[in-house]
């Protein structure tokens, strides 16, 4: 079998954690769930530059990932707002995988529903209206093909099934 690596990535608010700890509590034969920003690095302090964390971070996660595979034969599925799908690829950690073997899930929701979850979870400093770089990762994960769900109008059980049906189709 090929060595794969999944995604799952959106903006804040979007249902990245709480699909992750869907799925720790419901566990796919043949998937190991990583959470993005529990790696090796710290997450930097709010306001700071992320950019270079995400790309440690994103080395260190495809890392683990190519070992996941080597060792349990599972194919990884990391859980969190990683790098734009171009810049993961061009990663030399990518380079066991191949381009084609690396996928993404692209999580989506209203403005409204993002800003009504960001403020119950006591961060309303991660709500600021559109920023310039959303359409830039949009664009990218459209670009990579990303399987979109949007989890507005789903529960979660519902957007976790829609992800476990696509997921079985990558095995």
């Amino acid at each position: 079998m090929t060595k794969k690596v999944i995604f799952i990535s959106g903006l804040g608010g979007t249902g990245k954690s709480t699909i992750f700890h869907y799925f720790l509590e419901h566990p796919i034969p043949h998937f190991s769930f990583f959470d993005f920003d529990h790696g090796k690095f710290r997450v930097p302090p709010y306001g700071e530059n992320h950019l270079a964390w995400r790309t440690k971070q994103n080395k260190w996660w495809l890392k683990v990932a190519s070992k996941e595979y080597d060792v349990k034969n599972n194919i990884p599925v990391i859980v969190g707002q990683c790098l734009y799908p171009s810049q993961i690829i061009k990663l030399p950690e990518a380079k066991p995988f191949g381009k084609e073997h690396i996928y993404f899930v692209h999580l989506l929701t209203t403005p409204n529903v993002r800003k009504k979850r960001l403020y119950a979870r006591g961060d309303k400093h991660h709500w600021g209206e559109h920023k310039h770089w959303y359409d830039d990762f949009f664009n990218e994960m459209t670009v990579a093909r990303a399987f979109e769900v949007e989890t507005s109008r789903e529960s979660v059980a519902s957007s976790a099934k829609r992800i476990q049906g696509w997921l079985k189709k990558i095995f």
